[in-house]
């Protein structure tokens, strides 16, 4: 049994000798972020919640019955709980200043003494060597912590990150970072808050390194390293976006100007680029003469401030707000 108590104790995250105004806060907080109806829209973490939730009714039940009524408490928690402000005066308490003050001039240097002979007993003695010294921590020990990515469960993500500090339908939040769960699993999230803890994929370190229109998903990790943010077929690397469609970069905006993003014109137009462009000519003669735009968009490309618009591949409008286009009839 006080075996159990223990365990009770584990779950709110306390010591035994937690008063019942402690294990009451504790246990208030941790129901409203684990109530099942919070997850109506995911049966399997609905499941997860139930059981966690009768876990904390069951220790919550046994603590306070402890703490409120001696025969419910096993014997070695009611000596506890008796010795808790009942047992002897604070140290010192009750005896004479002059005697207190004879204790501490004798008690101290003989402590010191004692001290001494252990270190030297356990340094100097036979056939003792001096302990390796302590290591010290590596950098990277923070790594080997629990991560999570996407696709990860909802249990691996309580393993790296703890209990939601709120949570929103199918979306766990930790201050001022989100997780999205479907069906159980990371589906998206946005680190604004920084304190996500996200397995960390490095970017390639290759200078030549780049992502194009058509990349897969595991080819622009590759290049870029780990999202700040992920919502449904969107990425985000601080400001910049990159958009998926059918698992291939549809398009991108590049506002952060930390994408490693390149689109090369056909060989010929690349081996011999025109000068300038005009209305009509098609996408990869704007390719060959402005080269990679800043952000492919629905509407058009853009170069900074300015924009080419297509339709069916050839440019309908420009806008040189940028001053920066090339155009044959500007």
């Amino acid at each position: 049994m006080p075996g159990e108590l223990e365990r009770y104790y584990d779950i709110f995250g306390l010591k035994p000798g937690a008063s019942l105004k402690e294990i009451k806060h504790v246990y208030h907080e941790l129901v409203n972020i684990w109530h099942p109806d919070r997850f109506q829209g995911d049966p399997a973490m609905q499941q997860v919640a139930e059981e966690k939730l009768k876990h904390l009714n069951e220790a919550y039940t046994h603590l306070q019955a402890c703490l409120t009524q001696a025969p419910a408490c096993p014997p070695r928690y009611r000596q506890i709980l008796s010795k808790i402000g009942a047992a002897a005066p604070p140290w010192g308490q009750g005896v004479p200043h002059g005697k207190r003050r004879l204790f501490f001039l004798l008690a101290l240097p003989l402590a010191a003494l004692g001290g001494l002979i252990l270190v030297y007993l356990y340094f100097a003695g036979p056939g003792r060597t001096p302990p390796p010294p302590m290591p010290v921590p590596a950098r990277q020990a923070a790594d080997q912590q629990p991560t999570f990515i996407l696709g990860a469960t909802t249990q691996e993500v309580l393993a790296a990150m703890g209990p939601p500090t709120s949570i929103h339908l199918n979306t766990w939040m930790y201050g001022m970072s989100s997780v999205t769960f479907s069906q159980g699993r990371v589906s998206g999230y946005d680190n604004v808050g920084g304190n996500l803890r996200l397995k960390v994929i490095l970017p390639a370190d290759n200078h030549e390194a780049y992502f194009t229109i058509g990349s897969t998903p595991e080819e622009v990790l590759a290049v870029q390293g780990t999202p700040t943010a992920v919502k449904e077929d969107t990425w985000k690397y601080g400001l910049s976006t990159i958009r998926f469609e059918n698992q291939r970069v549809s398009r991108y905006s590049n506002l952060s100007q930390n994408l490693k993003v390149r689109l090369l014109p056909p060989p010929h137009l690349a081996a011999h680029p025109p000068e300038f462009f005009d209305l009509g000519s098609t996408q990869e003669e704007v390719l060959a003469v402005q080269g990679t735009p800043t952000s492919i968009l629905p509407h058009g490309w853009t170069y900074g401030d300015s924009t080419v618009y297509f339709h069916q591949g050839r440019v309908i409008k420009v806008n040189n707000a940028g001053k920066n286009l090339r155009l044959k009839n500007p």
